[in-house]
């Protein structure tokens, strides 16, 4: 399973909405016990780490404490604990996130300068110049292991051949048609009554239908062979009237 390494301010914490509400610079924060604790997510980040989680992606958080503050630890993680409690044993608190991961993996961070991320050995993703959840999503959709499965599903219970082009059946697979039968039948419904006297398609007594092998007046319904419509569809060329979809129709 591909493992997603997320940092934490910037990218699920909202570091400088705190910095603005409280008046104070990053450094006065860093410092302050609860500071962390008490910082919002941004919005819509949660869900997005949820939905990674739901995309089969191994999340885990990876942030860089301030050096030297002790208490910035603790308020992180259990920011964490409160906020996303499914990720309680995956945390990980580190100057390093160059020691991360692997060729498979993804890490992404707001300050890729920062932390030895650029020595990352994965893809990194750079929420920066406004590139944050929405477009990673997308890009993390498109590598999803559970929606890889259920696109996979979803064409072959369509009948659809995955990731191979549509091609024109060759002539040994054509069904072979019956010629030793009539083409088209009409069935006789009421030889007494004319269609537009009829208010249904077909009557729900039916047991007294015939058919015949041409049409001979009165409510009757004409129907063409499966056979013969299914060997017309693989055969005639494109743009040919006999490749159209063939309806049942009351005769006049």
């Amino acid at each position: 399973m591909n493992r997603a390494f997320l940092d934490l301010d910037g990218v699920i914490v909202d570091f400088h909405a705190y910095m603005r509400a409280h008046g104070l610079t990053g450094d006065e924060i860093k410092r302050q016990v609860g500071a962390y604790l008490d910082m919002p997510a941004i919005p819509g980040a949660l869900a997005a780490v949820r939905s990674l989680i739901g995309m089969g992606f191994e999340v885990w958080i990876a942030t860089k404490p301030p050096t030297g503050v002790p208490h910035a630890y603790s308020d992180k993680a259990a920011w964490i604990l409160r906020e996303l409690p499914e990720l309680k044993r995956r945390i990980i608190v580190t100057h390093d996130k160059g020691l991360l991961g692997d060729s498979g993996d993804y890490l992404c961070d707001d300050r890729p300068h920062k932390a030895n991320c650029e020595q990352f050995k994965g893809t990194l993703i750079r929420f920066v110049d406004g590139y944050h959840w929405p477009q990673a999503l997308d890009y993390f959709r498109a590598r999803s292991p559970v929606l890889a499965k259920q696109r996979a599903k979803l064409a072959t219970d369509q009948g659809l051949a995955v990731s191979v082009p549509a091609s024109k059946p060759e002539a040994a697979e054509r069904p072979s048609p019956d010629r030793s039968a009539p083409e088209r039948i009409w069935l006789q419904v009421d030889s007494n009554r004319r269609t537009e006297d009829l208010d249904e398609r077909f009557p729900a007594n039916a047991s007294h239908v015939t058919w015949c092998a041409h049409p001979v007046g009165g409510l009757e319904i004409e129907y063409v062979r499966a056979d013969l419509a299914a060997h017309t569809a693989f055969s005639d060329p494109p743009g040919d009237p006999a490749t159209a979809p063939v309806e049942t129709s009351h005769c006049t």
